[in-house]
């Protein structure tokens, strides 16, 4: 009892004393604190700035596309789902049929139905559609990109906290282990793919990046310190990660192999038993995910579609691995560069290169088996490869710890010059990345095709409206409803029928990346009146309906000594922009017109840039920004 009350009073006194040093300003919090732990929080603190501050500074808003951008937008499409659909029929699965009885019936991709008309997707599991949906209504954001990129920005950061606190833990020991663990950090944040799928572009991966490094962080101190709250995590994990991602399924099974291997010679049994258990736990997490969808789909469906999509994504496709290879290259740049830097430097100081912990080198790695299993989705999208990143940052740390240690007396000055090697590479990645199209790119025509889907919404509400590609997401939350996909406006005409609607439309689109389609305008059918209309966006961004569908262009607007608004000073030549579509157009067509005036084609001549057109009398009102017809 004695021991009890001293031990209570000594609290007391260092909370009164405490307390004083707050009051007297002499910051008793940081007091209790030791140098290294200040230290260490200040790191972490740094680190999510930096994720932070690269965030802003990669951001691209308004006018653009970007690779994989159908995957935003695929994520943006459920969510909305969720809101305008009651929770007893999706249940959170990944519904992509908008609210209201016209979206339902509409199938989807690679999607299944319910009783209720509503479409799933099976490929993926809800959890990577649910967290960023709650994230977003925890803070009351809208349903858009921006919310999303906080989301990633989130996960980013938190996954870059966690790598660093995974190298504390295994450089614990190293005297030079902050050095390290520097260097480790900016080559985590700084890769491109990393820039791009936990930024712009959101997907499942982006949890999985965080659920990974949380995997290996919980094996590693539950293997040697033999902690159990390590092994609880490391289990629960385990539980957690298949539920999310493909991945995870590989990288289970990567952390079985390794209990057979590394204990076998010492304890079968128990290698065997530890094996097993994570074997049995992945299994639950797919019957998890499995009861999960029967509660809403038929089983026959549910598992056919599983089927169909890993033959179409799996080792068999006709991708070349080498493909997915030489796409790991483009996906972290100069990073290789500083690697293969070290090695040389490695194999000239030490004529050799020694791996210390090879054991941490296989379990970071095997997770990478799943994008040679699913060659055609790695390649395809390239946010599938980010996982690289642990293998590619780990080898570095590797590197720098076996130069530091080989240097007795210059260590400082070789650190000093791999780390200006190491800034220089990842800001160049970021530099890369920014001005680089193979990422993002400028395009002109959101806003074009914002103006189209508000113009068919409101005058042509009472529609059904199809068009012949793919449809992911993009063209569903333009126009707010479900779109027929690969159809025309024939077939989308018997289905205003049979529901009663007074409009057939087929949306006339350009092909581009991600599904994020360029309108041109649309085909109507009414079905009153059994009449077609036309509506056409012009060059001028003007939308006009004609009744018959007849393409218009523009001359050039060019005006110097030779020509005058496209149209030439000696007369009678028409000069336009080379298109391949124009020019095809003009070799089929007999006239050119405008208005009621039509000029007689006598001669085509044209270029790389122009395409100069000789026509019958003074065409003179063709001059630009006339518009003019083939016919």
């Amino acid at each position: 009892m004695r021991k009890y009350l001293k031990k209570q009073q000594n609290i007391l006194r260092r909370c009164i004393e405490y307390d004083e040093n707050l009051r007297s300003g002499g910051g008793g919090r940081w007091r209790c604190l030791s140098k290294n732990q200040a230290f260490t929080g200040l790191f972490y603190v740094g680190i999510i700035l930096m994720v932070i501050m690269v965030s802003i500074i990669k951001f691209r808003g308004g006018e653009i596309n970007y690779l994989d951008s159908d995957a935003t937008w695929h994520t943006l499409l459920t969510m909305q789902a969720y809101d305008e659909t009651p929770i007893s029929q999706h249940k959170f699965l990944p519904i992509v049929s908008l609210g209201g009885v016209d979206n339902k019936g509409i199938s989807w991709g690679a999607t299944i139905p319910d009783k209720e008309g509503n479409f799933y997707y099976t490929s993926f599991s809800p959890a990577g559609f649910v967290l960023p949906y709650l994230f977003i209504k925890v803070f009351r954001l809208p349903i858009n990109e921006k919310s999303l990129y906080y989301f990633n920005t989130l996960l980013f950061a938190i996954s870059a906290v966690l790598w660093a606190f995974f190298l504390k833990t295994i450089y614990k020991s190293e005297k030079w282990r902050r050095h390290i663990i520097c260097i480790g950090v900016l080559t985590y944040i700084f890769s491109p793919e990393l820039f791009h799928g936990m930024g712009i572009v959101y997907w499942h991966q982006s949890i999985m990046q965080v659920m990974l490094i949380a995997q290996f962080l919980t094996y590693y101190q539950y293997k040697t310190k033999n902690s159990k709250k390590g092994k609880i995590a490391f289990y629960l994990i385990t539980l957690i990660i298949p539920y999310i991602e493909w991945t995870g399924y590989v990288a289970n099974l990567g952390f079985a192999l390794f209990e057979l291997g590394s204990d076998w010679k010492f304890d079968l049994k128990r290698a065997w038993k530890n094996a097993i258990v994570i074997g049995a736990i992945t299994a639950a997490s797919f019957g998890l995910f499995t009861v999960h969808y029967l509660s809403v789909v038929a089983a026959s469906d549910f598992f056919l579609a599983l089927k169909n999509r890993f033959f179409a994504r799996n080792i068999a496709s006709s991708t070349l691995l080498t493909d997915v290879f030489g796409s790991y290259l483009k996906s972290f740049l100069l990073l290789w560069i500083l690697l293969f830097f070290l090695i040389i430097w490695n194999i000239i100081k030490n004529e050799k290169i020694e791996l210390k912990n090879k054991c941490i080198l296989f379990v970071l790695a095997f997770p990478l088996l799943e994008n040679v299993v699913m060659k055609e989705h790695a390649l395809s999208y390239s946010y599938d490869r980010m996982k690289m990143v642990f293998i590619l940052s780990y080898l570095i740390c590797e590197l720098v710890a076996q130069i530091l240690v080989s240097y007795e007396k210059r260590n400082k000055a070789a650190f000093i010059i791999i780390a200006i090697v190491t800034v220089i590479c990842c800001f160049g990645n970021l530099n890369y990345y920014r001005k680089d199209s193979k990422y993002i790119w400028d395009i002109t025509y959101r806003e074009t095709n914002k103006k189209i889907s508000e113009y068919i919404n409101q005058n042509y509400w009472n529609s059904v409206l199809t068009t012949n590609a793919s449809v992911r997401g993009y063209l569903n939350l333009l126009f707010n409803r479900g779109i027929y996909e690969w159809g025309d406006i024939d077939s989308v005409r018997d289905i205003a029928l049979q529901k009663g609607k007074r409009y057939a439309i087929e949306l006339k689109t350009l092909d581009a990346p991600g599904n994020m389609y360029q309108l041109t305008g649309a085909i109507v059918y009414d079905v009153a009146v059994d009449k077609f209309i036309y509506i056409k966006l012009r060059n001028d961004g003007t939308i006009v309906e004609l009744n018959n569908d007849v393409e218009e262009y523009n001359l050039a607007d060019l005006t110097d000594e030779n020509w005058t608004s496209g149209y030439s000073n000696v007369g009678n030549v028409l000069l336009f922009y080379y298109e391949e579509e124009l020019l095809n157009n003009l070799r089929n067509g007999t006239f050119v017109s405008t208005g009621e005036r039509q000029f007689t084609i006598q001669d085509i001549k044209y270029d790389s840039q122009w395409i100069e057109v000789t026509v019958e009398g003074d065409a003179s009102s063709c001059k630009y920004p006339a518009y003019i017809s083939i016919q």
